[in-house]
């Protein structure tokens, strides 16, 4: 089951599994950040983070402390350096946390490098292994500090807003029923770009400016109307597309709902395609795993799965926005071993709802950073 195999990641690794994860599987997601290309380091830019220009030397640097901790995490054999595209992701995820204050103790340095495998041997901590492994990697105490206080800081990221973690039993049994029963899921994820809006009017352009000005910075400073006008415009804009694309949700939801002939709200759903993009899901599968934007697209639906059945057409609120499902097909469930199951199941939503928090932060991270790294096959 696709859930419990997530659940055993997590147990095995326990404290130190989520700065990993967030060092070498940020990629995945924040599709669309940045491209795939390295060049050479200097004053070139290589984007915008929060309104700051972020050049490859800055990246360079950054990059000493990246390479630095997955080799204290790898045991010392993780050296190379990550391309310039998942260093910009990082470097991003740096900048936020400095932004909404996180910090980090010298108690909590001390402690995180009692974890590392490089300062371990008979599962223990072993200070001569540590400043054993130092020397022969030519670190000094300020390489290592930067580099444990950036695993850290990722760890700290992954708790952020995590404040609906606790799951109740009915969202427990709704798992259950859901996870036992096998659905063919045709999801429609409806773009608001493809949504028309009329023009704003500088009056509510002031209006959206004067309600979201944080959002609207340079070099740690605020921009003006003026100055941040094109900014504000676009920010308008896609907050206006996705309220028509909720809206035109809303009322085909109904329309389809309904339609009492059958073949006709097939059709109705299919037409839906040129508004969004179609994906067929089967679930539970443990090919979800291989394909976490999949797993993440029918993760909303969770709890409502065991109320739909076979030619049902909903919908809902995914993270990226307002979607359209279709029901394929609904194999029953068995609910004799729910009772048994029952806490470990509280444990393992648990575990996602801090998934869906971490979520949530890169794609607020992604809105504010923009990179200039050229994509794979682009001319630099």
């Amino acid at each position: 089951m696709v859930i419990k195999k997530l659940n055993s990641v997590f147990s095995k690794h326990s404290r130190i599994f989520f700065g990993i994860f967030a060092l070498l599987i940020i990629v995945a997601f924040m599709p669309g950040l940045t491209g795939g290309c390295n060049q050479d380091p200097g004053k070139q830019q290589a984007g915008t983070a929060f309104g700051e220009k972020v050049t490859y030397h800055d990246l360079a640097k950054f990059g000493r402390k990246v390479s630095v901790a997955m080799t204290m995490i790898s045991d010392g054999r993780m050296t190379q350096m990550p391309e310039y595209d998942a260093l910009f992701q990082m470097y991003c995820m740096e900048k936020y946390a400095e932004r909404i204050g996180l910090t980090v103790s010298d108690k909590e340095v001390a402690d995180m490098i009692k974890t590392l495998p490089v300062a371990r041997k008979d599962n223990k901590f072993d200070v001569e292994k540590f400043d054993k492994f130092t020397k022969n990697a030519g670190l000094n105490d300020e390489d290592i500090s930067d580099a444990i206080r950036l695993m850290v800081v990722m760890n700290k990221l992954s708790l952020v807003n995590n404040t609906d973690k606790n799951v109740s039993d009915q969202e427990a049994e709704a798992f259950y029923r859901a996870t036992n029963n096998q659905f063919t899921l045709e999801i429609c994820q409806l773009d608001p770009a493809k949504f028309k809006v009329a023009p704003p009017k500088k009056d509510d352009l002031q209006k959206f400016y004067n309600a979201n000005k944080t959002k609207f910075t340079k070099d740690n400073k605020q921009l003006t109307f003026e100055a941040a006008l094109v900014d504000v415009n676009k920010e308008y804009k896609q907050e206006k597309q996705i309220a028509e694309a909720v809206k035109f949700a809303t009322e085909n939801a109904k329309k389809i709902k309904e339609m009492t002939d059958r073949k006709a709200a097939v059709k109705a759903f299919a037409d839906l395609k040129k508004y969004g993009t179609v994906t067929t899901i089967s679930y539970p599968d443990e090919k979800l795993m291989q394909d976490m934007n999949k797993f993440m697209l029918i993760y909303p639906l969770l709890s409502s799965l065991p109320q739909l059945h076979t030619g049902d057409i909903e919908a809902f609120m995914a993270s990226a926005g307002p979607a359209f499902v279709r029901v394929i097909k609904r194999a029953p469930s068995d609910m004799s071993k729910f009772a048994a199951a029952k806490e470990q199941i509280k444990m393992q939503l648990a575990q996602l709802k801090q998934q869906q928090s971490y979520q949530r932060m890169l794609a607020e991270i992604s809105k504010q950073c923009k990179s200039d790294i050229p994509q794979k096959g682009q001319a630099e």
